[in-house]
């Protein structure tokens, strides 16, 4: 601010401290994006605005390497004529890095059964993907002719959604889902050993959520009056 502005009545570092989008407040995002790294929703939405930052300040990598990418497409016919090839390949290689995703999540969950009722319930699990987002779901089968006893297990997934099909079902904290991932994730993730973490840290959040449904499927169970 001028001196007019202000009416001389306030100084510069002494009232107040004036911060650069430049430096201040995008190295003040990348930090929040790391404090919320287990939040993937709130992570992703200050990545867009960090995005948005780098853009308005002419920060952004993305920017930078179009330019360079226009260029050589400007002056490489040859370069230019294998833009489609390298998509189609960018593609297929995105692809095969998701069914390697898709092969180690069935790998690692194969007992979809969480547990079994004397009256013969089984209730399981299922890893799925909707229109929106990664989701674990629970269901119970063998129910027909059981709808009470399932109508009051669904109490026990009172903190999860339910639907005609799953008893609960609840979006992964740790994963959105695997087309919003960035180009460097789906690189990171073509190696055995990222692939092999990040599967696992998945498998983990999902047993945090089957060990509470088991203690309170145990508690139900209990009760001599019921299943």
């Amino acid at each position: 601010p001028t001196q007019w502005s202000t009416n001389n009545e306030i100084q510069n570092n002494t009232d107040f401290h004036c911060i650069s989008y430049y430096t201040f407040i995008t190295k003040w995002l990348k930090k929040c994006i790391q404090i919320a790294i287990d939040k993937p929703r709130v992570s992703q939405t200050i990545s867009q605005y960090l995005g948005v930052i780098e853009d308005y300040t002419h920060q952004n990598h993305n920017n930078k390497m179009t330019e360079e990418i226009v260029k050589l497409l400007s002056e490489n016919k040859d370069f230019y004529n294998a833009v489609d090839d390298v998509n189609q390949a960018y593609n297929t290689f995105r692809n095969k890095v998701q069914e390697k995703f898709w092969e180690q999540i069935a790998a690692k969950s194969q007992n979809r059964l969480i547990c079994e009722t004397k009256n013969g319930l089984k209730i399981k699990f299922n890893i799925d993907e909707d229109k929106n987002e990664f989701f674990f779901g629970f269901f119970v089968e063998n129910s027909d002719g059981q709808i009470e006893i399932v109508d009051d297990l669904k109490n026990i997934f009172d903190t999860f959604y339910s639907n005609h099909y799953y008893i609960g079902w609840t979006h992964s904290r740790f994963f959105r889902k695997f087309l919003y991932l960035s180009k460097e994730k789906i690189f990171e993730l073509n190696k055995v050993e990222e692939m092999d973490k990040f599967t696992n840290e998945i498998l983990n959040e999902l047993n945090e959520h089957i060990k509470k449904i088991q203690n309170g499927i145990e508690a139900y169970i209990q009760n001599p009056e019921r299943v």
